[in-house]
Order: C-alpha cells, then structure tokens, then sequence
C-alpha cells in the first residue's frame, strides 16, 4: 500500500529538482520531467511493492475506454455544477462540498430545509447544509 507520506516525499522529490534546477526553456523542462518519469517508473525500485517498479506491474486493460458516463441522477434530485473554488447553490445560499468536485454536476436529495444528501453519479458522499443568503 502506498501511504501518503510516500506520496508527497516522491512528489517533493520532483518539485524540489525542478524548482532548484530550472531549465532555461519550457521544452528542456518537459524533458526533465520526463527524465524523471523514466526514472521512477522504470528504473527506481519501490519498497510498497516489493522492491519491484511500477512498470514490472502495470498491465494495460482488457476494456476499451468509452469516455465519461452519462450522468443519470433522480428526477427529485436538483442537480448543481460545482463552482472553481468548490461551492453549489442552493436556495440563494452557497455550500461547501470540496474542490475535487470543482466542475463536476453533483446532485442533492434534499432531506429538510437546508438539509440534503449530496451524490456523485451513484456514490452518497453524506449530508450537506446550506443556509439563508445574507
């Protein structure tokens, strides 16, 4: 299991050459990152998976890629698009429900007033409050 400290160490790794060592041009920048890439998919061994590389372990999937599903919420739903900084809203009011959804239709079951259940596609992703604009 990869753990988030892993995570951000290696993501570190990269930021810190890359900002200590910037190439003079953005294509020799690409090719660094890309260096880098190699490296720590091809090359490098990591302890989460056995001392072995990401690439020894990948395998490409059998199912072709039909793009995005259709979104497909209840006629009671009200369906919202989050905004850039990771509101919907409501009634006049804005709720919070997280900039990984930034873009993204979500769909809120309300439940009571200022009250729902907030999903994405099939998945509950719980309660959501909202209340009177000020």
């Amino acid at each position: 299991m990869i753990t988030y400290r892993k995570y951000w160490a290696d993501y570190f790794c990269l930021y810190t050459i890359l900002a200590t060592h910037p190439a003079p041009t953005l294509a020799e920048q690409q090719e660094a990152c890309d260096r880098w890439r190699h490296d720590f998919n091809q090359v490098r061994p990591h302890e989460a998976i056995g001392q072995r590389t990401p690439a020894e372990l990948y395998l490409r999937s059998t199912r072709p890629y039909r793009g995005p599903r259709r979104l497909k919420y209840s006629p009671t739903m009200v369906v919202r698009k989050v905004t850039n900084r990771g509101y919907i809203k409501l009634d006049g009011a804005y709720a919070r429900v997280g900039q990984g959804l930034v873009g993204q239709h979500v769909a809120v079951q309300r439940l009571a007033e200022g009250l729902g259940r907030l999903f994405f596609y099939e998945l509950d992703l719980g309660e959501v409050t909202w209340g009177p604009a000020a």
